[in-house]
């Protein structure tokens, strides 16, 4: 069996976006405020849309005796579910990027619950719209347990709704990136002043917190990447089927979605700080805990 290499990639992308929540996992366990900035709790949300996505692209490999059964139409689902939450968290992430940048505001947990919620449901209903339009359906056409229709005004929808959700996706991303880094100046004055009172400290405070916020846009620019060959492969389904170079180049970029998060995660300053924070806390603890039965013993004695 000759393994190729776009499901290479799928699997080395399932990896790391396994390796980022479980990170995630550890570190809101060992302390809930290591995962407290808004980026960082929302790249979860990508991270997660990213494992759901690599997960039902390696099962639809081997898909094709199930179609027509539950199990494929459930799959369909599933793919759907990934496309649309990795499309939409990256609109999150840009929105709560330019609100806290250019007009200044932090974002509390409850407000970021509710902009999940609103999330969640709009992809509830785009699930459910599609499910009864019988996208995820068996159809005559259909190889693999992938979305689709026979009819081709249904299918012209899906691949709207996919290439619209791409196409503000793709937008948030490159417009986000532009507008903050020309007000990250105001940003960082504005939050250094309130933080530290002046002198040399200040210096260094401004230069540490522009380049976590630079890093900060890795995550929108990442899925910029991903997301454009996915763009144009649905605008290109809405006036004929793609070339097989453009559905090749897609299958290679949708299996970095996974591996760009992981990289964008591992450099951002707040997430090595809080892991160097979680490192020092549980060796602390491992610490303490040798020298309570130490201390016992000599007592004892």
């Amino acid at each position: 069996m000759v393994v190729q290499i776009p499901t290479v990639i799928q699997y080395i992308g399932l990896g790391c976006s396994s390796a980022v929540i479980i990170i995630l996992a550890i570190l809101a366990l060992v302390d809930i405020s290591y995962v407290n900035r808004v980026t960082v709790r929302l790249v979860a949300g990508i991270a997660i849309a990213d494992f759901i996505g690599h997960v039902s692209v390696i099962l639809i490999l081997d898909s094709k005796e199930y179609i027509g059964s539950s199990y494929c139409r459930g799959l369909a689902a599933m793919t759907t579910v990934a496309r649309i939450m990795y499309a939409l968290t990256n609109v999150a992430i840009c929105y709560h990027l330019y609100r806290a940048i250019v007009y200044l505001k932090k974002s509390s947990f409850k407000y970021e619950l509710a902009i999940w919620s609103l999330l969640m449901l709009f992809t509830g209903i785009i699930v459910v719209v599609f499910h009864f339009l019988g996208i995820f359906n068996e159809n005559k056409d259909k190889l693999l347990c992938t979305p689709g229709s026979d009819v081709f005004a249904i299918q012209m929808v899906e691949n709207a709704v996919a290439g619209l959700l791409n196409i503000v996706a793709v937008f948030s991303g490159i417009y986000t990136t532009y507008i903050g880094h020309r007000y990250i100046s105001q940003w960082i004055n504005k939050y250094s002043n309130k933080q530290m009172p002046g002198g040399n400290n200040q210096s260094n405070f401004k230069a540490k917190k522009r380049k976590t916020v630079q890093r900060s846009f890795l995550y929108p620019l990442s899925t910029t990447i991903t997301l454009s060959s996915e763009l144009v492969t649905c605008i290109w389904s809405l006036f004929g089927n793609p070339t097989q170079i453009i559905r090749t180049f897609n299958r290679y970029t949708t299996g970095f979605k996974g591996i760009l998060t992981f990289i964008a995660f591992v450099v951002d300053p707040a997430v090595c700080d809080s892991l160097r924070s979680a490192y020092r806390k549980i060796s602390l603890y491992i610490s303490e805990s040798k020298r309570v039965p130490d201390e016992a013993i000599e007592l004892k004695g």
